[in-house]
């Protein structure tokens, strides 16, 4: 669900643990062999680069 409600009030600790709880379910939710999480991780770490690299 999205929601345009600030997040600045949930504690840090919770925040990593819902990220990784998503994580895990995309990644359950891919059913990868085995090089498969690898190959989703570089994909994701180039699209988080891109999304947060200086605007050009």
């Amino acid at each position: 669900m999205y929601t345009d409600e600030g997040v600045e009030d949930i504690p840090d600790e919770t925040k990593g643990k819902l990220h990784a709880l998503l994580l895990a379910s995309l990644v359950a939710d891919e059913r990868f062999d085995d090089a498969g999480p690898d190959e989703f991780l570089d994909r994701a770490r180039k699209l988080a680069d891109e999304l947060l690299a200086p605007p050009t």
